[in-house]
């Protein structure tokens, strides 16, 4: 349950009285991180929303900065928290943030680009005219991998995320317990796959 013991009782106190199971179950919902950034608004408040290159603030859906000041370039950031933290449904959830983020981002009018490490729609490219895929170059070396610092074409079935992992310092211990379950993950894949 996403709720707190603090706010929990929170909800008692306002209510004056215990809460129903509906009523915990719409609290559930409304107070989670999906719906209100309840972990995550304390750092979207750092994000400035109030400069001449902001064209829509953090916190109103998508944020949008101008790039220069001479060009008609606007770059819209999206996050979406569908699956912030969820080990129930993985797969669908994340399907369906990354289906929020591209909504969201195409009703302001912009094109979308992202990242996603969603391997499976490398496939729109054969099948939508207008998507194309691109991947970040690397090489690798064994288990270790050399950013190279260039977007070439091509979609990619590889995620580096325990390598940057590593790279970014993270305990060995939370780095392997990633390659395990990076395994069972790979693993599902292939047994769904396979039926």
């Amino acid at each position: 349950m996403p709720l707190s013991r603090d706010e929990l009782e929170y909800a008692v106190q306002v209510l004056g009285r215990k809460l129903s199971v509906e009523e915990l179950a719409v609290l559930e919902a409304e107070w989670s991180e999906h719906c209100s950034y309840k972990s995550s608004r304390r750092f979207l408040k750092l994000l400035p929303s109030n400069a001449s290159y902001v064209v829509i603030g953090p916190g109103r859906d998508a944020a949008a900065i101008r790039l220069f000041d001479d060009v008609d370039l606007v770059l819209v950031f999206r996050i979406e928290s569908h699956n912030h933290p969820s080990a129930v449904d993985p797969y669908n959830g994340a399907a369906t943030g990354v289906g929020g983020i591209v909504r969201d981002v195409l009703s302001l009018g912009a094109k979308c680009l992202f990242a996603t490490h969603f391997h499976h729609l490398n496939e729109l490219e054969s099948r939508l005219p207008r998507v194309r895929n691109y991947r970040a170059a690397v090489k690798e070396e064994g288990d270790e991998v050399i950013f190279l610092y260039r977007i070439v074409p091509g979609g990619t079935d590889r995620s580096y995320g325990i390598q940057v992992a590593r790279l970014a310092g993270l305990p060995p211990q939370v780095v392997e317990r990633a390659r395990e379950v990076l395994m069972q993950f790979e693993a599902h894949d292939q047994n769904i796959a396979s039926v």
